[in-house]
């Protein structure tokens, strides 16, 4: 009988860890690991916070900024800088299309020190000025 128990409890403990180790998830070596990119995306989505630097990011996934560049290459196929990037006038385009903050405070608010870089940034992206931009999605949103 306690033999029987014994192996119950066992059963039990190896059922535990292999549903933690599949919660985490399985990566290659080299790269980053599920939970890792989900805290790199969960920061980049808290619009009430700064950018965050390569060191926070770094900080954050409990590794080197270093190995971060790295593994997020090798992970993600881009840079941690690009993605950051990415993510920034994704956001911009949003709040462009959706609101009516002036582009000087919504460039402070990405990080540029001057409305102009950041005009130049996104027409390089978009193709378009953030004014052109914004009244464009204007336009389409009430012609729906």
């Amino acid at each position: 009988m306690l033999i029987r128990g014994l192996g119950m409890v066992l059963l039990a403990e190896l059922t535990r860890h292999f549903e933690t180790v599949r919660e985490r998830g399985v990566h290659r070596a080299g790269t980053l690991a599920p939970w890792q990119l989900k805290r790199i995306d969960q920061r980049l989505a808290d619009e009430s916070r700064p950018v965050p630097s390569v060191s926070e990011l770094a900080s954050l996934c409990g590794i080197g900024r270093r190995h971060l560049m790295r593994a997020f290459k090798a992970t993600r196929g881009s840079t941690v800088m690009e993605h950051v990037e990415r993510t920034l006038f994704a956001r911009a385009a949003r709040m462009l299309g959706e609101t009516s903050i002036p582009v000087k405070s919504l460039a402070v608010s990405l990080g540029y020190e001057r409305q102009g870089s950041f005009s130049a940034a996104f027409r390089r992206r978009f193709g378009e000025t953030p004014r052109d931009y914004r009244a464009r999605a204007s336009a389409t949103t009430l012609s729906r």
